[in-house]
């Protein structure tokens, strides 16, 4: 094939439309259809929410193929944009029970969020939550944990770590918001653009305040696109090209591990989650069972 090599689009339609692949019995065809605001205000210093980038595309793939579950759990995603990712996660066949969609409490992103939070209000699964809400990183978490008091099971973020100088504050934020459980979870999706250093960044901050991150490599055959939903304005190819262009992490607590004896069951051990906060220490368990 000769001819200019393809790019792939960052800018979407304002209306960006993702139709399930189904069709089939048990397999309704549905259309999540989420709008990438226009610039304004404070959102054109801080992003360009009139874009819909390649990292929501990859963690949508992954929340169509099951790869990211999060049946009955508790979800955060914060700096949304467009929100592509927890409102498909809204839509599942094992939904959870909670998705709170988060971004900067500026008037036209938060009217954005709102507006696609009820746009598809229609095709949440029974038994899931859907509400959106301002936030800035490093500020009280507070109001986000009027209902989940222990915290989120499952935080998303989706292309913020370009935020270079915000990575101390967003941090933090996880921080306060992710539950201090062995099983929570950060999933954690960045752009080629981003710059590995600034990548790298991230990544040492976090392990400072008590995070362990796994990177995950595509594995055989994971290349292509695998989705099996129609997404307008986007062919097969471009959505492979820009899923090709995405890093992705998964992160939990890092716990300390103490070890004691006991008078009558011989050693025991206990487990505390590091914080970012030097003064705290937050018992996780008794004795006996230890988390990695």
């Amino acid at each position: 094939m000769t001819g200019r090599p393809r790019r792939y689009p960052e800018r979407c339609p304002r209306i960006f439309g993702w139709q399930s692949g189904g069709g089939q019995r048990n397999h309704p065809v549905w259309r999540l259809a989420v709008n990438c605001s226009s610039q304004g205000g404070k959102g054109m210093y801080l992003q360009r929410i009139d874009h819909l980038f390649s990292p929501g595309l990859f963690l949508a793939e992954r929340i169509e193929r099951r790869l990211l579950p999060a049946y009955n759990l508790n979800v955060i995603e914060l700096g949304a944009g467009c929100a592509l990712p927890s409102l498909l996660m809204s839509t599942v066949a094992s939904p959870p029970a909670t998705v709170v969609v988060t971004d900067y409490p500026d008037p036209g992103i938060l009217g954005n969020v709102a507006r696609n939070v009820e746009r598809n209000a229609h095709l949440v699964t029974t038994g899931c939550t859907v509400q959106g809400f301002g936030y800035e990183w490093g500020t009280d978490v507070a109001p986000l944990l009027a209902h989940e008091r222990t915290g989120y099971d499952l935080v998303v973020l989706s292309d913020l770590l370009h935020f270079h100088s915000s990575h101390g504050v967003l941090i933090s934020s996880v921080d306060a918001l992710l539950a201090r459980s062995p099983d929570a979870r950060i999933h954690v999706a960045a752009g080629n653009y981003t710059k590995p250093e600034v990548c790298d960044n991230f990544l040492s901050l976090a392990a400072e305040a008590g995070f362990t991150f796994d990177e995950l490599l595509p594995a055989d055959g994971e290349s292509e696109w695998l989705g099996r939903s129609t997404v307008s304005g986007l062919d097969k190819m471009d959505l492979a090209m820009r899923k090709a262009a995405c890093r992705y992490w998964v992160g939990r607590r890092s716990p300390l591990i103490i070890h004691k004896k006991g008078k009558k069951n011989g050693l025991h051990l206990t487990t505390y989650w590091k914080s970012s906060r030097p003064s705290a220490q937050y018992l996780l368990s008794g004795p006996l069972r230890v988390y990695l």
